[in-house]
């Protein structure tokens, strides 16, 4: 078994991705909220046999095989092809803080990559030390407040627009447009210290 990794989707364009399972790796958080509430990864993931299959395959080595998960990543960003910007879960969180500290290392030995994840796995990320290649965002949505100690160590956020929550969204926050091969302003929110929001999907 190996790691599964996919070239793009609809709205990431052709910007690599790998996934874990919905809801089996989020937090209480999250699966209280977005996941009730209209999580679009989950759509996917029912909707499409062969994502579920890769999405549950990375989820069961991130699980009960790290090392196999590392060293898979490790190859595919030590290639000659290995891309310039990588997303961390289209689907999927950080689900333990060994798994987020798996990725640190693999960011750090891959420093011409730049990496991007939005996480609600506040607990599995708060400790662990990203390098400046990593773009970490913590993911907000209504009724699932990003605490303020989270805020102030990745210094951006996401924010799920539904229209009942204006308020809780930063003023210079920026809409996201809908596609990342065309924008790619996330992979730099923490180093220009803004945030972005997204209209609910």
């Amino acid at each position: 078994m190996k790691t599964k990794i996919s070239n793009g989707n609809s709205k990431l364009g052709t910007i690599a991705n790998m996934s874990l399972t919905p809801g089996k790796t989020c937090s209480a958080e999250a699966c209280a909220a977005c996941l009730k509430e209209g999580c679009y990864a989950c759509k996917s993931y029912r909707m499409y046999k062969n994502v579920r299959a890769a999405w549950d395959s990375n989820t069961q080595l991130a699980i009960e095989n790290l090392p196999q998960m590392e060293n898979d990543l490790m190859e595919y960003f030590g290639s000659m092809n290995a891309p310039r910007f990588f997303r961390i879960h289209v689907g999927g969180d950080f689900v333990t803080e060994e798994y987020a500290a798996m990725w640190a290392r693999v960011m750090a030995e891959n420093p011409n990559t730049n990496f991007l994840a939005f996480t609600k796995q506040w607990a599995n990320v708060i400790n662990v030390d990203f390098p400046e290649n990593a773009s970490i965002v913590p993911s907000g949505w209504p009724g699932c407040k990003i605490p303020d100690e989270i805020l102030k160590k990745f210094n951006c956020a996401a924010y799920c627009d539904d229209g009942t929550n204006s308020s809780e969204i930063p003023a210079d926050a920026i809409e996201c447009p809908g596609n990342c091969s065309t924008c790619g302003v996330c992979w730099s929110l923490a180093k220009r210290g803004i945030s972005v929001y997204f209209k609910k999907h």
